[in-house]
């Protein structure tokens, strides 16, 4: 490969994560003060430039693993579109959110009133900027709890979904000792 430009080479159109690409780390200096040259492979730029990164794209996969052509694009700060949430459907009297409820819509169907609990620390490590959707499906009244010392932040201080069909966005805004909870929606 020597004396080839870069842009004198083929394009590689389906790159393995085992390959590898030249990248100068400004953070090393032996070979240079402007930096040294090295290799990084696929799989390892790739987990580099993940969600925590940089502005990128991520792209979508069927349950096989197998590449969609839509994918969730992912902007400097974070935020996601194109993207769909999936449904957490609850038909029991009681329902506790969990981590995996990140970013779900969940609804809560019954005829008698419902409990839905937001964990403490200590039950559930669910990080600050952790969203989901909540929608009361069913006429039992959809009435939000924090455990322990936690609090729920909402309008008024109401901690009930205000009827059927009622959405309500909770967002946990301090992880912490104790947790704070924000509820934003169709409350009573």
């Amino acid at each position: 490969m020597a004396d080839r430009k870069i842009t004198d080479l083929p394009a590689l159109t389906t790159p393995d994560p085992s390959d590898y690409f030249v990248t100068v780390d400004v953070s090393d200096t032996t070979d240079s003060s402007a930096g040294s040259t090295r290799k990084i492979t696929g799989a390892n730029l790739r987990q580099a430039m993940g969600p925590s990164g940089s502005a990128g794209y991520l792209p979508v996969t069927d349950g096989n693993g197998a590449a969609h052509a839509s994918g969730i694009a992912v902007d400097a700060n974070n935020s996601m579109s194109g993207h769909g949430a999936q449904i957490s459907a609850q038909t029991g009297t009681s329902y506790t959110a969990t981590g995996a409820d990140r970013g779900k819509i969940i609804t809560l169907s019954n005829a008698s009133p419902i409990t839905l609990t937001l964990p403490q620390t200590s039950t559930e490590a669910i990080p600050a900027g952790w969203q989901c959707a909540v929608i009361q499906r069913g006429v039992g009244t959809v009435t939000m709890v924090a455990q322990g010392a936690d609090v729920i932040e909402s309008k008024q201080g109401r901690t009930s979904l205000a009827g059927q069909h009622s959405p309500v966005t909770i967002i946990k805004l301090v992880a912490g000792t104790p947790n704070t909870w924000g509820a934003y929606g169709d409350l009573a």
